[in-house]
């Protein structure tokens, strides 16, 4: 008898393998469910890793433009006060100048010009603290220039706010200097012309003899 006939007139037979066909599905369906999960995991984490590295290329763009716009202003901020520095200095040197020539001017004319020169002395000292600030803070932005903002940024942004500080600095001293030319030289050459000159009497000429 063949198996097919076997088969067809015994109904245990028939019982016995669907039982086989349904345990077999019981046990193999739930190891396809965990590979399916376990596939989507991994590509869960492939494109977590992709998009963490696109947030780090992008913040690196955008710390590098970060960092060259730093540069630029910079670079901007350095040559306006380049700028600012000669025509302060030229300014500077007029008014020495100018408060040079006033001095001698009511000195020849006797009036005491003491105080005037105490001035002169004052304001080319303010002068000089002016130039020192000013080379201090362009030395300390070259301190900064130093230091990638990128690699190094918190040391960057220590050395550029001490920059700004010695920029503070710089505009002190020339508000000093602008300070005591109009609330202390100008007063001092205006009391100085409102005192008496001391000049030395002129001697008459002799008489002339009478003839007899």
């Amino acid at each position: 008898m063949s198996i097919s006939k076997s088969v067809r007139h015994s109904p245990r037979m028939v019982v016995a393998t669907a039982g086989i066909i349904f345990i077999s599905s019981s046990v193999y369906s739930p190891v396809f469910a965990v590979s399916d999960v376990r596939q989507q995991i991994e590509d869960q984490q492939q494109e977590m890793q992709q998009k963490r590295a696109e947030v780090n290329s992008l913040r690196t763009t955008i710390t590098a433009d970060r960092c060259n716009l730093a540069n630029q202003h910079i670079a901007t901020i350095t040559a306006r006060y380049e700028t600012n520095r000669t025509e302060h200095i030229r300014n500077y040197q007029e008014m020495v100048r100018h408060f040079g020539d006033v001095v001698a001017t009511l000195e020849a004319k006797g009036y005491d010009v003491t105080k005037l020169r105490t001035d002169a002395v004052t304001l080319n000292e303010k002068i000089r603290l002016f130039g020192v600030a000013y080379d201090a803070w362009v030395t300390q932005l070259g301190v900064a220039k130093q230091y990638s903002c990128g690699e190094s940024e918190g040391k960057f942004k220590d050395e550029l706010l001490k920059s700004r500080q010695l920029a503070l600095k710089v505009r002190q001293a020339a508000v000093d200097i602008r300070t005591f030319y109009l609330n202390t030289m100008k007063p001092d050459i205006k009391a100085v012309r409102a005192q008496k000159p001391n000049v030395s009497p002129t001697a008459s000429p002799s008489a002339s003899p009478v003839s007899q």
